[in-house]
């Protein structure tokens, strides 16, 4: 649900979701920035620490829900548009992770934790990785670029080509390759 503001800093009206929303919005408009950059993203973190060290517990629903609509349509809507756009991403938000409440308080236990040295170590099942898919994988790598960038073939010739060398390797599997 949208509501209307009128600022009279600013002499504008806003239509914005909650007054984070608003916030925001009244702070790209104050500092002349649009949504996108560090310093509005820096506010809007500002703005869900806040929330955060505001929180009396779980049951504080009307936090928790500002908190995550800060995230989800703000943080991680601008980190959706800057990857989109190919614009740098901000340190802030590449290792961003959305907030989970956690009790602060911890029991205090005097009894050690149990041990089971019973168990089996957790050892990796399956084939060995093929030490020689590395080595293909970067030639594959090297002859791609020289096929698009030196050569000048498009993406489809050039993987026509790659297919002739690499008979072994389905169009997919290099294709897949190529990606990672």
């Amino acid at each position: 649900m949208n509501h209307k503001t009128y600022d009279p800093v600013t002499e504008k009206e806003y239509v914005h979701e909650n007054q984070y929303d608003y916030l925001i919005q009244q702070f790209c408009e104050m500092k002349q920035f649009v949504p996108f950059d560090d310093e509005i993203i820096d506010f809007a973190f500002a703005l869900r620490d806040k929330l955060i060290n505001d929180l009396e517990d779980k049951d504080d629903t009307i936090r928790l829900k500002y908190i995550k609509w800060i995230e989800d349509e703000y943080l991680l809507r601008t980190k959706d548009f800057l990857i989109t756009q190919n614009l740098p991403i901000p340190e802030r938000l590449i290792g961003f992770k959305s907030f989970k409440y956690e009790h602060q308080i911890q029991e205090i236990n005097n009894n050690p934790p149990e041990q089971n040295t019973t168990k089996p170590a957790k050892n990796q099942g399956g084939r060995d990785k093929d030490p020689k898919i590395a080595i293909l994988r970067k030639k594959l790598y090297k002859d791609y670029y020289s096929f698009t960038e030196k050569d000048g073939y498009k993406r489809s010739k050039a993987l026509d080509l790659l297919e002739e060398k690499y008979p072994n390797w389905a169009r997919s599997t290099i294709e897949t390759y190529l990606k990672k």
